[in-house]
């Protein structure tokens, strides 16, 4: 799917202006299994949203564990840990 496609068909953007200032920023990216986008306490450096395939949010409880907090599977929904983006990341989110 090109990054078009997917501002169109899964974003739903159809304003042509909006479409080509997307366009100028958005880049679609392979990512293998174990992948980190994010890494908890870091900060954020770009906004990033599910094309396809399965992320997880998880962080580590007091022994080390990994606890997931959250999975995303749905194609246009946000692969953020927080919504605030003025602040260090809580989760580490991985393919």
């Amino acid at each position: 799917m090109s990054e078009l496609d997917f501002l169109r068909n899964v974003l739903g953007l159809q304003q042509e202006d909006l479409l080509a200032e997307a366009l100028a920023v958005c880049k679609i990216k392979n990512v293998p299994k174990g992948y980190k986008l994010f890494d908890t306490g870091e900060n954020p450096t770009q906004i990033c949203l599910l094309v396809n395939g399965v992320f997880r949010g998880f962080f580590l409880d007091a022994d080390g564990n990994e606890i997931t907090d959250c999975l995303v599977i749905t194609p246009g929904y946000p692969l953020m840990p927080d919504s605030n983006l003025n602040v260090s990341f809580s989760l580490t989110i991985e393919a």
